[in-house]
């Protein structure tokens, strides 16, 4: 898109930085307020920086924004989750087939790497 003076805008180049600073900000895994709460304020923010950044015409990482908020939002719900009976239990509720909730709940690798697994996806 083209403002008033006939020039494009442009990202600056910290500011994908910038923005997924902020993004683990809302949604640490180590921040203690409830998981609606953080999502609640996540929205907000990407809401307003959406608005704030929609003349651009530069849209090649959002997509990747969106694939790494998603995986940090999985994997701070694994961390919640902490006891493999928790993980299964959950897991099973939000459709994971019983065989891969098993394997992700016995699991010893991180939460973030765990947060990568495709029965993780649904």
């Amino acid at each position: 898109m083209v403002n008033s003076a006939g020039k494009k805008v442009r990202w600056a180049r910290k500011c994908p930085d910038r923005f997924k600073y902020r993004i683990l900000k809302l949604i640490s895994r180590r921040w203690g307020g409830s998981m609606q709460y953080r999502l609640d304020k996540l929205a907000q923010y990407i809401r307003g920086w959406m608005g704030y950044f929609r003349l651009s015409e530069y849209y090649r990482p959002i997509p990747l924004l969106d694939q790494w908020i998603c995986r940090r939002i999985r994997c701070c719900f694994l961390k919640q989750w902490r006891k493999p009976k928790a993980r299964f239990k959950n897991l099973v509720r939000l459709g994971v087939d019983k065989i891969n909730a098993a394997k992700i709940a016995a699991s010893s690798k991180g939460y973030y790497r765990l947060s990568k697994t495709y029965a993780n996806r649904h």
